[in-house]
């Protein structure tokens, strides 16, 4: 509400000749008034803008921690809807900020993971001066970790004090440790949050540092339950080129059907994927062949019993060269003939 000046005038009986003073008094006041007016809007839209960004905050994070292993990019834009897609980098890096997600990266995927509020207090903990030297050191070596041995001789720190520092950074969730699969007296420091490079852990097939044949045989299950529906599918085109393109799948949608599936507690990669695959083909259960540059498997056809003459017995036997009609070793009277003839 604005005043004026002709209210003035009668509520304070001012004569007319000060007209001119009032107006300016007016002038002066509203003016105060819509500063205020604007103020006080523009302090609502920034508590609304506020409000509206913390809340898209907090749906994001309870996207996230549903996937205690890391919640991949594709999924968390899924899960939101296209409006709000624009907004979600702004509140991506307030939560990185925040300590309260970690980014992590495995092939070509990018992945966000929760962050306890215990984490977070942890880590934002001030470094001394050996733990800063220490922590930048890692961060220096990425993911291919830094050695021990190299810590030490870096940062010319007694070995005693060394693995006390390390422990501690350790329990603070600041940095992994891992034996490395060449050197498995050495052991490698990894900044926390980061995917070991390959060569260190072994993958994803490795769990504590031992093999795990049980999950190798799962994904090759898969893969090869993925290869049978693209052949059963290829199988309905009624010509034979049509049939033999259609059956063919690449290690890009090999690994897709994998991720797509919601099977793995893993982040496979697609070179991990393409290593199951030459695993499946020196086996004979699939073959390889190369479209356009790029290896392509598909499922091999189960070998038959019926092999004709090539399991003959005549071409393993050791005295096939004295072997004739009528003779003392001779077709008509061989067991092992027969049987294979009645076998056929």
């Amino acid at each position: 509400m604005f005043l004026d000046y002709r209210y003035l005038q009668e509520l304070y009986f001012l004569p007319a000749t000060n007209n001119l003073a009032i107006i300016n008094v007016v002038m002066y006041a509203n003016a105060n008034i819509k500063s205020e007016i604007k103020s006080e809007r523009t302090d609502k839209l920034l508590q609304s803008e506020s409000s509206e960004r913390f809340t898209f905050k907090e749906k994001i994070l309870e996207v996230i921690k549903r996937y205690p292993n890391g919640c991949p990019d594709s999924v968390l834009r899924s899960e939101i809807s296209a409006k709000e897609v624009k907004d979600m980098a702004n509140s991506i890096n307030e939560l990185l900020a925040e300590h309260r997600i970690d980014l992590l990266k495995s092939g070509n995927e990018i992945y966000y993971k929760f962050v306890s509020e215990s984490a977070v207090v942890d880590s934002m903990m001030p470094l001394d001066p050996l733990e800063k030297l220490l922590y930048q050191l890692i961060v220096d070596a990425e993911n291919m970790g830094i050695w021990i041995g190299d810590l030490k001789t870096k940062s010319n720190i007694p070995h005693r004090r060394l693995m006390k520092v390390i422990r501690s950074m350790e329990n603070r969730k600041m940095i992994k440790t891992y034996h490395s699969m060449a050197h498995s007296r050495k052991k490698v420091c990894v900044l926390y949050g980061l995917q070991p490079h390959p060569s260190i852990v072994g993958g994803s097939f490795f769990t504590d540092e031992m093999f795990d044949t049980e999950f190798l045989a799962s994904i090759s299950e898969y893969c090869l339950k993925f290869l049978k529906s693209k052949a059963d599918s290829a199988s309905h085109f009624p010509t034979f080129i049509n049939r033999m393109n259609k059956r063919n799948a690449t290690v890009e949608e090999v690994w897709q059907f994998l991720c797509n599936s919601k099977i793995l507690n893993v982040n496979l990669s697609q070179i991990e994927v393409e290593r199951v695959l030459e695993n499946l083909v020196h086996d004979s259960q699939i073959e390889k062949k190369f479209e356009n540059a790029r290896p392509v498997y598909f499922l091999a056809k189960p070998l038959e019993r019926n092999q004709g003459i090539l399991h003959s017995p005549c071409l393993s036997c050791e005295i096939a060269l004295d072997c004739v009609k009528g003779g003392t070793v001779s077709p008509n009277i061989c067991q092992y003939f027969s049987d294979w003839l009645l076998d056929e």
